[in-house]
């Protein structure tokens, strides 16, 4: 059974994630959650087998992309995803340079974000050929990334 931390601060956000992953066949998940990343944390560390953790960027006891920065310095081996409503090219960078496996738009379609969350699980727990998924496009800066010293 894979275990998954789902952190967002709206009630009815997590249940939508837990009754959409929840209808997922043979997936086999113990899905848990947290409210707060203080509440993240603590549940982190108590139940160090958590597979993959979906955190969001904007929650009461952080703002942005400090909750994900505190995170993975408190747990650097753990396997974050972020799940958040903006679809902004350098939010979506700057979660990638921190260390984040991945990036999970909360407009998705439900079947969608299943998709794309158990290719990100599959991919923390070393079962997906070719590793994880790409992150969403952020092309612009995707095209600077790959430009070499000569072309700079």
């Amino acid at each position: 059974m894979s275990k998954l931390l789902i952190v967002d601060d709206h009630a009815l956000v997590r249940l939508g994630i837990v009754t959409s992953l929840g209808a997922v066949e043979n997936a086999n998940l113990q899905l848990l959650e947290a409210s707060t990343l203080h509440d993240a944390i603590t549940l982190y560390r108590s139940e160090p087998d958590i597979a993959l953790v979906l955190l969001d960027l904007n929650m009461p006891d952080c703002k942005g992309l400090q909750g994900l920065k505190q995170f993975l310095q408190a747990f650097p081996q753990a396997r974050v995803a972020v799940i958040s409503g903006t679809q902004d090219e350098f939010v979506i960078g700057q979660v990638r340079a921190l260390g984040a496996v991945g990036y999970v738009t909360k407009g998705q379609a439900p079947r969608a974000m299943c998709d794309t969350v158990m290719g990100l699980l599959a991919a923390a727990q070393g079962s997906a050929a070719g590793g994880f998924p790409r992150f969403p496009s952020s092309s612009r800066y995707d095209r600077v990334a790959e430009l070499g010293p000569r072309h700079l």
